[in-house]
């Protein structure tokens, strides 16, 4: 899944926990047009299916955008 938030590119990629071999997590690639190097964010959380992980890369890449990114 790619989209933008607040002039930044976000692209979540869902991946099967090997841990669990059924539960997937959501690996997150934040790019923002400020000059930083790529961001990549993962967590230790699964989910039972590909859409909450999506639902929750959304919410974690919004946080972090949020808290991160200077507003001029």
């Amino acid at each position: 899944m790619k989209w933008t938030y607040k002039d930044c590119d976000v692209e979540i990629t869902i991946t099967f926990d090997t841990a669990v071999k059924s539960d997937l997590t959501p690996i997150l690639e934040i790019d923002c047009k400020d000059g930083r190097d790529l961001i990549i964010l993962t967590t230790s959380q699964t989910f039972r299916t590909a859409e909450s992980a999506e639902l929750f890369g959304q919410d974690m890449a919004r946080k972090w955008i949020d808290e991160n990114l200077k507003t001029a």
